[in-house]
């Protein structure tokens, strides 16, 4: 009886995925939402920096702004390999 009820549901499950309308993700990606993952990025480098600029006493300001860029530079870059796979 198991093995009967298991094959009934596989073939429900297989059934249903072939009715599922196909989505293309990178298709739907707007700009909107590449600027949210962008920010979201940047934010979470700059946050890092900036405890490494706190914890490592580099607080000057030519420190904090090669922070800055850096974290401009790596979010931008992050955003799109990982937006291209």
């Amino acid at each position: 009886m198991i093995m009967l009820t298991d094959f009934v549901y596989r073939i429900h499950y297989l059934f249903y995925l072939s009715n599922v309308p196909k989505c293309n993700y990178k298709e739907k990606r707007d700009g909107k939402m590449e600027f949210i993952m962008t920010l979201f990025v940047f934010l979470f480098l700059l946050a890092i920096s900036a405890t490494l600029n706190i914890l490592l006493k580099t607080t000057d300001k030519k420190d904090w702004i090669i922070s800055l860029l850096l974290s401009i530079v790596l979010s931008i870059t992050i955003v799109a390999v990982l937006g291209a796979t």
